[in-house]
């Protein structure tokens, strides 16, 4: 085919395009904004109409094949082009339903056309869920991006004891400047017979996100108004809100945050799942062990019931990819996670405090770049497959989005400049006994009541017990949660830490007399031993005869000869010390 040269010309003037093709014409339909002017329609003059099309075959030939199609490997999604997919499959045409190609920028399966007169192309089908994918739109003139300043806010679903459930909306901080003491807080759930949530600035926290409710039935959509701002509040707290889809929404299970569609999803970690499907854990899914799936509750909100699962993959495998693709998630190793390395700094959801001009941070997952808004100087340190260092200079604004993600944010958090001068609380364990004693310091010379020890701290940590050297136990401590050490006995060091700090230490240890001997000491805890009872062992005579000397500690043997059982702990502790005597 010969190229053709075809001249747009836009009326009234405001520019002139010329294009040149191999195909023939191309289709302008679209509206483009100018400074000055309001949107003007584009009308296109093609001065040269004799290599119109005649076909849809022919115009199909004109849009080239998708760009971001994956195919599954063993490790996950793989990037494949149109040729590569071809050769693997030679007989012909490859349906979405088959479920072998998808679009990374959307989530949705794609046809494979077959070769013929023109080569084979990836291509969206008509009846797929969403019609606005970028690469359909675009084709191969996109490029993987999004915009920075169109993050979400986020939703969070409160679970209560009661078997019922709530939404609420987080609001980022805001600069204090942008904020009127007279304001109001507008928020217009997606349906028409729904009353507003109005909130005032006193709801707002001045250093933190707030959370504020948005009732018991979940919408799609929800619209933000503020009354009596500045506008450029926008820049944080976008008009619209994309709410709850009741076809499938995951939530972390641990925070209840909503993930907005396209979000990774990682193994062996427990999500939460709203749904009106009320047959989710009946799925040939759960029943292979991809995909555990466990019915928490039902709840009727409005006129229709809900259903909440927790939902965990168990594996890496495409059957569990396919189940989190459908609903337009991506299951992978290796999930996007922004994480600061430099300078020192406070952190919060969605918030990050510090007080340096350079700010170094690490980005991993499956992206291409990170985004900042306002634009800032932006430096590559590092560039691995799913491993990024940045290096970020800060100029004079306070506050900085920095945002991963692939079509849309997934990751976000805001970077504020200011002093650090915020003091915490100094890590603490508080130590008791059954009766509520309370343990200040130094070591314990007797073991407790009923042989517990109560603990509580003001941060998550854990506790390390050990025995001789050896750790014995390891229990993880959540913060202002009470637990109990059971089982206490002598020789015990017991170490409390939150993160890698060690806070405290308790040794269980007798307080020695200089009139006992160590015999004596050795005696007292053989004597106080408690576990599980073995008959007596005919060794034990022999043992008692070496021990005649003690005649306090010969009777108790005597007793439990006598008896007919003893302490296996015991037994095996006096047994060790009998050999190594009739050794020396």
């Amino acid at each position: 085919m010969t190229s053709q040269k075809i001249d747009f010309s836009i009326k009234k003037e405001y520019t002139h395009l010329n294009f040149s093709t191999d195909c023939g014409i191309i289709i302008v339909n679209k509206f483009f904004p100018y400074a000055k002017e309001n949107k003007i329609r584009m009308e296109i003059v093609i001065r040269d109409k004799s290599k119109a099309l005649k076909s849809n075959t022919r115009r199909e030939a004109i849009m080239a094949s998708l760009t971001h199609v994956c195919m599954w490997s063993k490790n996950g999604w793989k990037q494949i082009t149109a040729e590569e997919a071809s050769e693997l499959h030679p007989e012909g045409t490859v349906s979405a339903y088959s479920g072998l190609f998808m679009c990374e920028l959307c989530g949705q399966y794609v046809s494979l056309t077959a070769k013929g007169r023109y080569n084979s192309y990836f291509r969206h089908t008509s009846n797929e869920k969403s019609k606005d994918c970028p690469d359909k739109i675009s084709g191969t003139s996109y490029i993987v991006s999004y915009d920075p300043s169109e993050h979400e806010l986020p939703i969070r679903i409160i679970i209560s004891q009661n078997r019922t459930f709530h939404f609420e909306l987080g609001l980022v901080r805001i600069p204090q400047e942008l904020l009127s003491e007279n304001m109001q807080i507008k928020i217009i759930p997606n349906n028409r017979y729904s009353q507003p949530l109005i909130y005032s600035r006193e709801r707002l926290n001045s250093d933190s996100i707030s959370y504020v409710s948005l009732g018991e039935i979940p919408y799609s959509k929800y619209h933000l108004d503020t009354i009596g701002v500045d506008k450029r509040i926008q820049d944080y707290w976008p008009n619209d809100i994309t709410g709850i889809d009741v076809s499938g929404t995951l939530f972390e299970k641990n925070s209840g945050i909503r993930l907005p569609y396209d979000s990774d999803i990682q193994l062996n970690v427990p999500y939460y799942y709203l749904t009106t499907d009320g047959n989710l854990d009946k799925y040939r899914y759960s029943k292979i062990n991809n995909i555990s799936v466990e019915k928490i509750f039902k709840r009727k909100c409005g006129f229709s019931y809900y259903y909440l699962y927790e939902i965990v993959a168990n594996s890496m495998n495409e059957a569990a990819a396919k189940f989190f693709l459908e609903h337009h998630y991506r299951l992978t190793e290796n999930p996007i996670a922004i994480q600061p390395i430099w300078p020192p700094y406070i952190e919060n959801r969605y918030m990050i405090k510090h007080n340096e001009k350079n700010t170094f941070f690490h980005v991993k997952g499956n992206i291409q770049f990170i985004k900042t808004f306002p634009p800032i100087s932006t430096f590559l340190l590092c560039n691995l497959d799913t491993s990024k260092l940045y290096e970020l200079e800060f100029q004079d604004r306070q506050q900085l989005l920095i945002s991963a993600g692939r079509i849309h944010a997934l990751q976000y958090t805001y970077f504020w400049r200011e002093p650090i001068t915020y003091i915490h609380e100094e890590p603490k364990f508080l130590i008791s006994d059954i009766f509520g004693n309370m343990i200040e310091f130094g070591d314990l010379n007797e073991i407790p009541p009923k042989v517990i020890l109560r603990i509580k701290s003001n941060y998550d940590g854990k506790v390390i017990i050990y025995k001789n050297d050896f750790v014995i136990n390891k229990i993880k401590v959540k913060a202002n949660q009470l637990i109990e050490l059971y089982d206490i006995a002598f020789e015990t060091c017991i170490s409390f830490y939150v993160g890698l700090d060690c806070v405290r230490k308790i040794a269980v240890k007798r307080l020695k007399k200089d009139t006992q001997t160590e015999e004596a000491y050795f005696f007292e805890e053989i004597i106080h031993m408690r576990g599980a009872f073995i008959p007596i062992p005919h060794s034990l005579k022999n043992i008692a005869r070496a021990y005649r000397h003690d005649t306090s500690f010969y009777q108790w043997i005597m007793k439990c000869i006598r008896e007919g059982k003893i302490c296996k702990q015991a037994f095996r502790k006096l047994q060790k010390a009998y050999l190594q005597r009739t050794q020396q």
